[in-house]
Formats: C-alpha cells, structure tokens, sequence
C-alpha cells in the first residue's frame, strides 16, 4: 500500500504524503547525559514511501494491531528550536535543520475500535506506541548559539559522532510525539478505507 498511498488515492481523499509535512515533533528530556527542550517544526521529510512492512499481527479479538516498519532512508528538511545539554556541550539555537536518518527500524503497537460508519465498518485507532532505532545519523543545525561559527561546527561535529547515542538518550520523547502524529496520519488513512476493502473474514 505504500507507494499508492504516497501519490495519494483522489478518489478517496487521500492525499499525498510524499514527501511527508509534520507540524512539529517536540522534544523534552530534563536530566541524564541529555538535557534538551524544544522541537523540529515545518518538517518536510522525504523516504517514507519506501517503507518496508516487516511484520503484521492483528489480533480482532483483542481490538490489538501491531507491525513493524523499516525505511531505509529518511531525509528531513526542517526548523528548530533547541536548548539544553548534549554529554558535556551546551546547545542553545532556533534555525535552519537538515537531518538524514538511514536504516531505521521501528515497531508499533496499536489499540483500535471498529466503528460503523455509514453503514460500514472503519477501524479507529484509540491508542498507539512507536519503538524505533537508527542505524545512521547525521544532522547540521544552522544558527547555533546566535549564529557562532566556532562553537555551531563543534556542537554539530560532537552530533554527529555521538548521533545514535543522543538519539538513544531521547528516544521516549521522540516516540511519544511521534505515535501522536502518526495515530492521527493512520485514522487519517483508515477512515476512507472501509474494512471490507482491505480485511478478509
């Protein structure tokens, strides 16, 4: 269904989501070796649409649906809007994000209702957890410390040397903003598709 969905199905009212826009994934972690507040905002992200299905398990008589998900690549165009701490270097800036992500590998757990919609029934996604890890980081925020060349190169080298584990470090935020906008995108899609198009008996 990927690639479909991603040039968007007109006569469904499902519209493109290649490249994908998100509004905002904030991020909040307050202590540990990773202190950061903020978020990635005006993203545009492109790779979503080949996206690899790894695994699928709907349980209908527990209302669960969970799967697993791989892309390859994501390349991520976006603003931001940092402060904290990464290890031992400060990171303050608002700005320009370039951010490319390969091999990332998540897992998603679903809680869901089917509900009757005129006359035929849709799956409603109530609830929803996102697990993931990357297998490659690299990222370049522009504008650091009010546009400080010096001290911006070395936060951005310190980024990319470290990536996986500052990733590491925020990934329950992450995800938690990420299953918010992803649950939404999912109902999204589900709502135009009635459950005797996609599910057999």
């Amino acid at each position: 269904m990927f690639p479909e969905l991603a040039k968007g199905i007109p006569e469904l009212d499902i519209t493109p989501y290649e490249p994908l826009y998100l509004k905002r994934v904030s991020v909040s972690k307050g202590a540990g070796a990773v202190t950061l507040s903020g978020s990635l905002y005006n993203m545009t992200v492109r790779g979503p649409s080949q996206a690899i299905p790894t695994y699928s398990d709907m349980r209908l008589d527990e209302n669960k649906f969970n799967f697993g998900i791989d892309l390859p690549i994501l390349d991520i165009d976006s603003l931001y809007n940092l402060v904290g701490k990464i290890l031992v270097l400060p990171l303050v800036g608002n700005g320009p994000c370039k951010l490319n992500l390969k091999n990332v590998k998540t897992v998603i757990s679903t809680d869901f209702e089917i509900i009757d919609v005129d006359g035929r029934q849709i799956m409603d996604v109530t609830n929803m957890k996102v697990n993931f890890k990357v297998g490659f980081m690299h990222i370049k925020l522009d504008h650091l410390f009010n546009g400080n060349k010096v001290l911006g190169q070395t936060v951005n080298n310190f980024l990319n040397h470290h990536g996986l584990e500052v990733i590491g470090e925020l990934s329950d935020s992450i995800s938690e903003s990420l299953a918010a906008i992803f649950l939404d995108l999912m109902n999204q899609i589900f709502s135009k598709l009635p459950l005797d198009l996609w599910l057999t008996d």
